[in-house]
């Protein structure tokens, strides 16, 4: 979205939401650096639609989803590992800092990539 097409948004409530991720995964750089991306794009957007639409982004752990199913014993050793709290997240967990961001309890949240990870970055 870009700052001309933002003009035509007067309601200071709506909400752009991305999902990324900031944790590092061997083996998959691609993917690690597009998720990256997301984060970055979250800050410049925020930026640029300033007061017109709030930008977060959510950053949640390792869900058990489509499509981790085939990787998801590999990956969860390592995520489990690294997080403060040793589970893994469920899909509805991420979907509640996603309702959250969305509500008007987080109109002074903008331009933030909120990470919902069970403490996998503070270790």
């Amino acid at each position: 979205m870009s700052s001309n097409q933002a003009t035509n948004i007067s309601n200071r409530n709506t909400c752009l939401l991305k999902q990324a991720a900031k944790t590092v995964w061997p083996g998959l750089s691609i993917y690690c650096a597009s998720k990256s991306a997301v984060c970055a794009i979250t800050k410049s957007m925020a930026h640029e639609l300033g007061s017109k639409v709030r930008v977060n982004c959510v950053c949640p752990t390792l869900m058990e989803t489509a499509m981790t199913q085939g990787s998801i014993e590999r990956l969860s050793a390592v995520a489990l590992d690294r997080q403060s709290v040793k589970q893994l997240m469920l899909p509805e967990e991420a979907a509640n800092a996603v309702l959250f961001l969305s509500s008007s309890k987080a109109t002074m949240i903008h331009g933030e990539n909120l990470n919902v990870d069970y403490g996998y970055l503070c270790t």
